[in-house]
């Protein structure tokens, strides 16, 4: 093996600077804990949490992996919004982001503090949608994909305690 070859598969010297990163186990345990979808959300995203899960675990190597990651957070919270729509009513919703945060705010099924959250993660999406600089994250955006996870998991709820 070269010198380059070896570089690929060792940690990333930034994560060298935070704490609980010396071996991949330890770096598993302390930033993978983002919580799991509730199984009734469908394949597509329980695909999306599987993939954003695993870019994690490879940030150990390259640490900009985050960053997609995070991308990957707001298609997946989009789509689990559409299919929570389409759960509460049997039909597709036609509705972007804005407009399915404010339609499950306006349901009583998004609380206001809830609101701001997903308004926060929707304007966080628009300015990865429309970049003004190449971002490189800090591991404290891992928090945005565990509290998507919680807030996805949270809604999946209600509708479900509504429909039954």
């Amino acid at each position: 093996m070269n010198k380059t070859e070896k570089s690929l598969i060792s940690i990333d010297p930034r994560w060298e600077i935070f704490e609980n990163t010396t071996t991949i186990g330890e770096f598993e345990i302390h930033y993978l804990s983002i919580g799991s979808l509730d199984q009734d959300l469908g394949n597509a995203v329980k695909d999306y949490e599987r993939l954003i899960r695993q870019l994690l675990r490879l940030s150990y190597f390259e640490y900009e992996l985050i960053t997609v990651a995070l991308k990957h957070n707001f298609v997946m919270a989009e789509l689990a919004l559409k299919l929570l729509y389409k759960k509460k009513y049997a039909k597709e919703s036609r509705k972007n982001l804005f407009g399915l945060i404010a339609h499950f705010h306006d349901s009583s099924l998004i609380d206001q503090q809830d609101f701001i959250f997903w308004e926060s993660v929707r304007l966080i999406r628009n300015e990865f949608t429309h970049p003004y600089t190449y971002p490189i994250l800090p591991p404290s955006s891992i928090n945005m994909i565990r509290q998507t996870i919680t807030g996805i998991n949270k809604l999946n709820v209600k509708i479900n305690l509504k429909a039954g």
